[in-house]
């Protein structure tokens, strides 16, 4: 194990990448070997890379990740390699690299304990309950410098912008039964959001105006009711409250009825 190298790639927002810091965490704690960051090669613009202007956010909570030097599968060329390599046992014998894409994390210490290959290259999202209560508490400590007191008698609303209209009526009934005037929005477009329900009562919290994701999601885990939906940053707001969640919007996934 000792010989053994391992680098765990990075990607998506910051919910998502909170998912894949929580594995980083449960594998420190399996394996004895070195595990270096890919943070270039998801957040990378050329050739097309990174539609969406994501960053690479956990340096903010965890000085002493060690990061690969090289960086693998950068850019479009590089999109195309992973999809060749991940896809072949016989081109991944050829780069000596054992490419796992997979999000079962029990399975991949078993493989990295059991394989002849000394290089691991790791790709997944790790939307796991159980990954994310085994970092939790670590997560909480380190986003504590990002508090704020805040009045948390108010119901926060996390939406992100689209919905047919059985959602709208959905989320209508939800704000009807709770006080809206106890509702604040957060949304990436809140004006249109409340022009998409339809209620020019509600008003859009200041967490909408704040540009540190960190910041943002500490002040948010704050409040005692939330209605969110299926969002992984939502997902966290919740996981790091210590109040308990008042709904999920939209169709349920096993990971977020246990919220």
């Amino acid at each position: 194990m000792e010989n053994k190298k391992i680098i765990l790639r990075f990607k998506g927002g910051l919910g998502n990448q909170l998912f894949i810091y929580s594995f980083y965490l449960y594998l420190k704690s399996k394996v004895k070997t070195e595990i270096l960051i890919d943070k270039s090669s998801a957040y990378s613009k050329l050739l097309g890379g990174n539609p969406f202007n994501e960053k690479f956010q956990i340096d903010k909570i965890d000085k002493n990740l060690k990061y690969s030097k090289v960086s693998l599968f950068s850019g479009f060329i590089g999109k195309f390699l992973r999809f060749m390599i991940k896809n072949s046992t016989f081109l991944q014998k050829i780069f000596g690299i054992n490419y796992i894409k997979s999000d079962n994390y029990k399975n991949i210490v078993k493989e990295i304990r059991n394989s002849n290959y000394k290089n691991y290259y790791i790709d997944g999202y790790f939307q796991s309950n159980f990954l994310a209560n085994f970092g939790k508490n670590f997560i909480k400590k380190k986003i504590n410098k990002f508090k704020k007191k805040i009045k948390n008698n108010k119901i926060i609303l996390c939406y992100t912008f689209y919905g047919n209209d059985s959602i709208k009526e959905k989320i209508r009934i939800i704000i009807k039964n709770n006080n809206e005037k106890k509702i604040l929005i957060v949304s990436k477009k809140p004006k249109e959001f409340i022009n998409w329900l339809g209620n020019k009562k509600l008003k859009v919290s200041d967490c909408n105006f704040i540009k540190d994701p960190f910041k943002k999601l500490s002040i948010l885990s704050n409040f005692k009711k939330y209605i969110i939906n299926e969002s992984t940053f939502h997902y966290w707001i919740v996981k790091l409250s210590q109040y308990d969640s008042l709904k999920v919007i939209e169709k349920k996934s096993k990971l977020f009825k246990l919220l």
